[in-house]
């Protein structure tokens, strides 16, 4: 898959306030994303495969594949005023 097929996907998560309520966004030591479920986490240099939750994580499939890609279609497409 090619950065703009990846990009152009439609995520299953459309808000800023829903998404947050499934990850947190950290900067140490590398910049990643974590399940608040599992706690599991994926790197920035790996958004472009789907997210890696524990076994017996809730979340695991469905809406919770590619929350760096979900992530910045929120940003990308909030009027500001969302965020």
């Amino acid at each position: 898959m090619d950065t703009l097929e990846w990009l152009n996907l439609t995520p299953k998560l459309s808000d800023i306030d829903t998404w947050a309520k499934l990850w947190s966004v950290h900067d140490d030591p590398f910049p990643h994303i974590r399940c608040r479920t599992c706690d599991g986490y994926q790197q920035l240099r790996d958004s472009s495969k789907p997210f890696v939750h524990s076994p017996t994580c809730k979340l695991m499939g469905g809406q919770s594949r590619f929350p760096w890609r979900d992530l910045l279609w929120i940003v990308g497409n909030s009027s500001g005023n969302d965020l």
